[in-house]
């Protein structure tokens, strides 16, 4: 997504871009109600999302790049409008944020609201992901977009905000590249864990997804900005990243979870990996079928619970995500009136695909034998007003904090698995994560 640096007349531009809309906001702010906030927007000729990636001083960054899986928007953002953690009464705050904006960049993609939710809301266990761990919804205060190479700048403030100067536009740093110094994380326990789950399987409880977090050492800290250069455009992959304080969850995700356009809603059965190159070997496996079956069967008994119209299963195909191949089912589904994207990702997330079956046995058994996930596996995307949005899921990811990395992949057990091939399959997913983040030297 971020090809280059900011330089030049895109700067400049940018720069410019900012201040006519600050000076638009304060005039579409006159004689509207205290607190209510206003949209507005400038168009864009040669600035690049990457130039907003450089311009630190507008706030933490978000960003968003799923044209690989068929999302025609890229997004990156920069600062807070309005920001909350996860909780029960989330989907109805964020749809008070968009309901209440006063909205006078019409000609441009929507005003969106930007989540990533935890994997497991109830487990409170101290880790490192510190804040985030409660996940996080923003309706950014600067939203770049660029939809086929129509851009454009949104800012989103209220006018007492408005009243405050624009920090100072500041060449960005630059870092070094980083390079690690150490890594923890070894193979013996994440073997014993596959063996264990192995254990812990039953006719009631047919799948675990184990995952293990690959601990790096670097010679300085790394930041979110570093990281989405390095992750670029990646063939197959969506990718993204959050950052909050000195925190930052990044990644490069072939999985869709739930993409929702008015009726419409489409989801993603992914299981069984091989390495790329192995064609044809997944359809021929009958553990992967049974694992990928297991997704796709739980993926449409809760969209059914919804209330949805559920199309008959496709065909089970094999897609290349990276270094890897996977085995996937579309999930395409109707439903009138139904929830809003975000609320649809939480009643659909965690899957199979990164949980287990049931979910419920599964979260217990991951609980007691895992460190706490934070945001790896969980729902990341956004929404806009009226429901419609499109969320992933958050693996092959990373927390950075500081000059340390927590790389995050993991394998479903099921009956046939065996530890090796479990402990095989997280080694070619980390080298595709780390390999796109510079972090495999």
């Amino acid at each position: 997504m971020i090809p280059e640096a900011a330089t030049g007349e895109r700067a400049t531009e940018l720069a410019a871009a900012c201040d006519e809309a600050w000076a638009l906001g304060r005039g579409a702010a006159r004689g509207a109600p205290a607190g209510v906030r206003v949209s507005v927007v400038v168009p864009l000729a040669r600035a690049t999302l990457a130039d907003l990636v450089d311009d630190a001083r507008l706030g933490a960054l978000w960003a968003w790049d799923a044209r690989a899986l068929g999302d025609p928007i890229s997004v990156v953002a920069r600062g807070a409008a309005a920001s909350a953690d996860d909780g029960p009464g989330l989907a109805r705050e964020v749809d008070g944020w968009l309901g209440g904006l006063i909205d006078h960049g019409r000609d441009a993609p929507p005003p969106r609201v930007l989540a990533a939710l935890p994997f497991d809301a109830a487990d409170t266990r101290e880790s490192a992901w510190g804040p985030l761990a409660r996940g996080v919804a923003t309706l950014p205060r600067w939203t770049m977009t660029d939809d086929g190479g129509r851009r454009s700048l949104r800012l989103i403030a209220t006018a007492h905000e408005l009243e405050r100067p624009l920090p100072p536009w500041a060449p960005p740093r630059r870092a070094r590249a980083p390079r690690v110094t150490g890594r923890s994380g070894g193979d013996d326990g994440y073997l014993s864990l596959v063996a264990r789950a192995l254990l812990a399987l039953t006719p009631e409880v047919t799948k675990l997804v184990v995952a293990r977090a690959i601990e790096l050492s670097l010679r300085e800290p790394v930041t979110a900005e570093q990281a989405l250069a390095a992750l670029g455009e990646t063939s197959g992959l969506a990718t993204f990243a959050v950052a909050a304080g000195a925190r930052a969850f990044v990644g490069a995700t072939p999985e869709r979870l739930v993409l929702r356009r008015g009726a419409r809603i489409e989801s993603e059965a992914l299981a069984g990996t091989r390495r790329a190159g192995d064609g044809g070997a997944l359809t021929l496996s009958d553990k992967d079928r049974r694992e990928q079956e297991i997704v796709r069967a739980a993926i449409t008994a809760r969209l059914v619970d919804l209330g949805a119209r559920v199309a008959p299963a496709e065909a089970a195909t094999e897609r290349a995500a990276g270094s890897v191949v996977h085995l996937t089912t579309r999930v395409s589904a109707t439903l009138d009136g139904g929830p809003s994207a975000l609320a649809l990702a939480r009643a659909l997330s965690p899957t199979p695909a990164v949980s287990g079956h049931p979910a419920g046995h599964a979260l217990a058994w991951l609980r007691a034998h895992e460190a706490p996930r934070g945001l790896y596996a969980g729902p990341v995307g956004w929404v806009e007003a009226g429901g419609d949005g499109h969320f992933v899921v958050g693996i092959r990811s990373a927390l950075l904090s500081g000059a340390r990395v927590h790389a995050w992949v993991g394998a479903g057990v099921v009956d046939g698995s065996s530890p090796a091939r479990e402990l095989d399959e997280t080694r070619w997913k980390a080298e595709t994560l780390l390999g796109l983040l510079g972090l495999d030297r």
